[in-house]
């Protein structure tokens, strides 16, 4: 008592400064509060951050496969009847030129399946242009081979009449002819000649072109095969003999038609007149004439019509299933999170305008669609637009519940600003350690900043207020005024600190955590309470000092003095309220009071522990654009699809030189493939050996079997699974259920496990190792880590509320009656969050809830007991037996610590007002259990408990021992004398 006795005479002579000092901290304040918004984050990242599996793998992605993961992405999610139809087509089209020629800064690109349409068209177009005229040319030369030879020797047959003649005169021609061309050309056709020329000598047949088509039938076949040239350039050789002959050989129309046939059976293309728009850009195709001819083909056709298919897997990655939901995706060349010196964040502010410019686009075409600007920056432009919004109407709300409910109780209309302007000093000085802390130390959630805003206005007006009911009631009975600010100093503020020092170990102790969500509301909530204390120790007593019995005007004066004498005679009339009735029935009650708590307790404890919580933090962030967006692409892309599952191996094997695949280990890779493909709960799964979905058909083992185009495609396709290292490799996971799912969560250890099992039956990735990461991999590792974290700091909060409850009350059994207490009605209060929001309203309870409501409740639950148990010893210390000082001390708190009740549930409960669910769950459960705690536990547990424990309760060991401890030495030093 000692210190609060120096501090309460500290505070009465400098009372003045004392309120200086607070109103230049408050002022400095001021431009931190203004900015807090700006670097509080609102991308709700609940991910694991250790070095958990998950996280290496992560890592692993990072490093290897970059192009896998965007540097800054938002999504539009557009919704229709049918997106891919012409009109569709147009409204895209048109958003796609709108928002890449639009003022976005930082903006790379705008990918839409017709952006992406356009590149397939351009590339088509570039590898056939060149190849029609080289294949025409080909065509030409091998038909004028075939059939021109034989055609010079029948003119000159006819001419001279003689084969030798004939021989001779072709001869001197066709080395005219051959003059220019290379050696081995010349070789082949003299070669072909002089076959052509000893089959027609041996045959029989008169008519010369009868005769010239049969020998060019036998010696061309022999011929072709004995060519040193490539399996595509025999098929076209024998393509022309069989499609040509004496009379068309030489014919530039059907040469042309025959090539551009030729080449679009080889490139699976039907349709001729984009051959011969192909054909007719060339022979030098120009970049421009191309890129405008396949821009024209996408913004006159329909993806189902053009002349080129598009992949499957290209078109699934924009177009649902049902096509009637479609993607177009925004890269820039910054994250989410990148900030300007300024502060702003560019992605995020910039959604409102890429939002302005789509609705633009709506007005103008008059297309009805649906549309959403989705993805990780529009979820926090989101987040931050409505924690804002939401602020705005919590603040005011919550302000006036405690104005209300203070003037009420203090019967006055100016009182009650002070607790609420001590409270505003304690959030204005706390804003600037989030400030600060958010800017250059750690990752500071936006729902961190919105409870320390519930969570002052609770405690902080707790502390204050309790200071000032105890100064009025020392007025009451009759103090002075300094007399009356050091008594409520030094017995009220010895509660206060206690229940402040509670409060302050639990959130200390979420400061230990690894994970950084916890971690930062553990250091933030440390930070801000010992900031409330300092005000509700310092200011209020200071104020109280400079303003006196002003405070509770209008009763003031005679009023006071009526007031106060009816308040007496009530006292001493015995004419008391239903605090102290109750108090009554409690202690006469005891036993059957402890046994209805402990029945009720089983079944809300088996419901904490055994509850089947969510992961599902994005259907928790309420209702906006963006998530709304992501609910969309689930629904309509598979559930999975947005967060898939990445499995990666890792290992000294080089998978692909640059040339060649390492079959060995590709074999491997396919079996490991199977196995994933096999587990129930995976949809899909993609990887090297089946970049398209495990039985695609695909086989990576007869590349060459495919035609170019094809090849080029595939290997491309198989390249995005392999890292940048080319070691390491990636399998892309698609589950069957929504990736934040708990059966999907659930998965993982078991997916972890056959995974090991299936590389160890695999001699060839012996030495490499596999990871299973990606969005539930990381739910499922921070769920375990914070788990087991959370153990070490319920142990730390249970030790440190023990230590600080045993020294401040001198008991061993108090203070473990109440942990047990508040363990209570911390059950009763989950249970309620968890019938109410997870079967009532069908919303997700997400697995992070029970674990803060615990440490918190512990500190912040506390209070009411402290309250009182510090009351009852003080009439302990006065006099008074148990039951008299706990009927005594229930009825002086039961109306202020039934106010702060109230005031504290209005302000958690407030909370409820957000449209974030987490936050709701924590407001509801936050307000009942403080209710319970107020209500129930203070009203009846307590003086039950005091009253069956007796004088046992206030026992100690040694020192440690408060009450009776000064008639104990006093029996000891009477006993000596004695002796």
């Amino acid at each position: 008592m000692a210190m609060f006795d120096r501090l309460a005479n500290v505070v009465t002579k400098r009372y003045k400064l004392i309120i200086v000092i607070w109103a230049i901290m408050l002022l400095v304040s001021i431009p931190a509060m203004m900015m807090v918004g700006d670097v509080v984050k609102y991308d709700s990242d609940m991910s694991d951050t250790s070095n958990s599996e998950s996280a290496r793998a992560a890592k692993i992605v990072d490093e290897y496969f970059p192009s896998s993961v965007a540097n800054g992405t938002l999504l539009i999610v557009l919704q229709s009847d049918d997106m891919t139809d012409a009109e569709a087509r147009d409204f895209v089209i048109e958003l796609q030129e709108r928002l890449s020629n639009g003022d976005i800064d930082y903006l790379e690109s705008v990918n839409t399946i017709y952006s992406y349409s356009e590149q397939v068209m351009f590339g088509v177009i570039m590898q056939l242009g060149p190849a029609m005229i080289s294949a025409e040319a080909g065509v030409n030369q091998s038909a004028f081979m075939l059939y021109g030879i034989p055609e010079m020797h029948v003119q000159n047959w006819n001419m001279y009449g003689t084969d030798i003649e004939a021989y001779d005169a072709t001869m001197v021609q066709l080395g005219s002819y051959l003059s220019g061309y290379d050696d081995n050309t010349t070789a082949a056709a003299y070669a072909y000649y002089n076959a052509f020329a000893a089959a027609w000598n041996s045959s029989s047949v008169l008519d010369p072109v009868e005769r010239a088509d049969a020998s060019v039938n036998a010696a061309a076949p022999a011929l072709i095969d004995s060519l040193p040239l490539g399996a595509s350039e025999k098929a076209m050789m024998l393509a022309v003999l069989s499609s040509f002959d004496m009379s068309t050989f030489n014919d530039p129309s059907i040469i042309h038609s025959f090539t551009l046939e030729m080449i679009g059976n080889e490139a699976g293309i039907t349709d001729t007149n984009f051959l011969e728009a192909v054909y007719d850009l060339g022979p030098d195709y120009q970049y421009e004439d191309v890129a405008a001819h396949a821009r024209s083909i996408v913004a006159n056709s329909t993806i189902d019509s053009y002349p080129v298919p598009i992949p499957s897997s290209l078109i699934s990655g924009f177009i649902s299933p049902s096509n009637g939901t479609m993607l177009i995706m925004m890269s820039f060349s910054i994250s989410e999170t990148y900030t300007t010196s300024d502060g702003s964040t560019p992605l995020p502010d910039q959604v409102a305008e890429i939002r302005s410019i789509i609705s633009d686009v709506k007005d103008e075409t008059g297309y009805p669609v649906t549309t959403y600007v989705t993805g990780m920056a529009a979820i926090s432009q989101d987040m931050k637009t409505s924690s804002e919004d939401e602020l705005s109407l919590i603040e005011p709300i919550t302000i006036v519940v405690i104005v209300i409910l203070m003037g009420l109780f203090f019967r006055t209309v100016v009182g009650q600003f002070l607790p609420l302007g001590a409270v505003g000093v304690a959030i204005g000085v706390s804003q600037v350690m989030i400030f600060l802390l958010a800017s250059f130390v750690m990752d500071v959630d936006y729902m961190i900043s919105t409870m320390v805003f519930a969570i002052l206005m609770a405690v902080g007006t707790d502390y204050s207020i309790f200071i000032i009911t105890r100064y009025r009631e020392e007025r009451i009975k009759g103090a002075p005024r300094e007399q009356a600010v050091h008594t409520a100093v030094v017995w009220a503020g010895e509660s206060v600190v206690t229940s402040a020092l509670t409060v302050i170990i639990a959130f200390m102790a979420m400061a230990t955590a690894d994970f950084s969500f916890i971690k930062s509301m553990g250091v933030i909530m440390t930070g801000a309470i010992v900031i409330a204390l300092l005000v509700a120790l310092t200011l209020i007593p200071s104020i109280l000092m400079f303003f006196g019995n002003r405070m509770f005007w209008p009763t003031t004066g005679k009023r006071w003095d009526s007031f106060v004498k009816t308040v007496m005679e009530k006292k001493k009339a015995g004419n008391h309220g239903y605090f102290h009735r109750a108090a009554t029935f409690s202690v006469n009650h005891a036993k059957m009071i402890l046994v209805l708590a402990i029945v009720l307790t089983v079944p809300t404890t088996y419901m904490y522990v055994t509850a089947e919580t969510s992961f599902d933090f994005i259907g928790a962030m309420g209702e906006s654009e963006s998530i709304d967006g992501m609910k969309a692409m689930t629904d309509d892309f598979g559930a999975g699809a947005i967060m898939p599952t990445q499995i990666v191996i890792v290992g000294d094997t080089v998978v692909y030189d640059g040339t060649s695949f390492d079959i060995a280990y590709m074999d491997a890779v396919s079996n490991i493939t199977a196995v994933i493909a096999g587990e129930s709960m995976v949809s899909k799964v993609t990887s090297v050996t089946d970049p398209y979905g495990y039985g695609s058909g695909f086989d990576y083992h007869d590349l060459d079997s495919y035609s170019e185009d094809e090849r080029a495609q595939y290997l491309s396709a198989m390249l995005s699974f392999i890292g940048n290292d080319n070691k390491s490799l990636m399998f892309t996971v698609i589950l069957d259920e929504q990736p934040q799912s708990a059966d999907a969560v659930a998965f993982v250890p078991d997916l972890r496990q056959d995974m090991v099992e299936a590389m160890d039956s695999q001699p060839a990735m012996s030495g490499s190792e596999i990871l299973v990461g990606g969005t539930t991999a990381a739910l499922f590792d921070t769920s375990e880590s914070t788990a087991k974290e959370f153990s070490s700091i319920e142990i730390l909060v249970i030790i440190g509320i023990f230590v600080v409850l045993m020294l401040v009350l001198g008991s061993l059994l108090l203070p473990v009656f109440a942990l047990i207490s508040i363990a209570m009605s911390i059950t009763w209060a989950f249970s309620l969050t968890y019938i109410v929001f997870g079967v009532w309203l069908g919303l997700p309870v997400l697995w992070i809830i029970p674990l803060i409501l615990f440490v918190m409740l512990m500190g912040i639950g506390m209070d009411y007991n402290v309250f009182i148990l510090t009351r009852i010893r003080e009439e302990i210390h006065k006099g008074k037996e148990t039951k008299e000082a706990v009927v005594s001390a229930a009825d002086w708190t039961g109306g202020i610590i039934t106010v702060l009740a109230l005031i504290m549930a209005a302000a958690f409960g407030a909370l409820m007002l957000s449209s974030n669910a987490m936050l709701q769950e924590f407001g509801f459960a936050l307000m009942v259990a403080v209710l319970l705690d107020a209500m129930v536990v203070r009203t009846y547990i307590v003086p039950a408990a005091l009253t069956v424990m007796g004088k046992k309760a206030w026992w100690a060991p040694g020192r440690l021992q408060r009450v009776g401890r000064k008639e104990k030495m006093a029996k000891k030093d009477e006993q000596q004398k004695n002796d």
